[in-house]
């Protein structure tokens, strides 16, 4: 028999890092709220609290963390507590940060998942 010790998981990953202006933040979550609000309410939960930066002079705000896969159903039905919303927005999850991402960088901003 096999035995493991420390940290073992089924769920995948990914980290996260934005750097952009609050205006810049909030047009692109719009564009996601666009294209689905309950999506748009997840992402605001799991992304968390934004820091504000200072970068030479221009201010800014930074979100970073990581985000696991089963995170976005286990947010998801914590919000909305119905099982088939939370699959449907946690599936939706995905395509919603590529968009925000998408949107952030076509703002100027900088956004990447890794």
């Amino acid at each position: 028999m096999k035995i493991r010790h420390g940290f073992v998981s089924n769920s995948s990953s990914s980290s996260f890092c934005i750097i952009t202006t609050k205006d810049d933040y909030d047009k692109a979550l719009q564009k996601v709220e666009k294209w689905d609000t309950d999506v748009s309410i997840l992402l605001k939960n799991i992304l968390g609290v934004w820091k504000k930066i200072d970068l030479k002079g221009v201010k800014g705000i930074a979100l970073y963390g990581t985000i696991y896969s089963d995170s976005y159903y286990d947010a998801a039905y914590e919000i909305f507590q119905e099982a088939s919303i939370a699959e449907k927005v946690s599936e939706l999850a995905y395509d919603a940060m590529d968009i925000l991402f998408n949107e952030i960088d076509k703002l100027g901003g900088f956004a990447e998942q890794y």
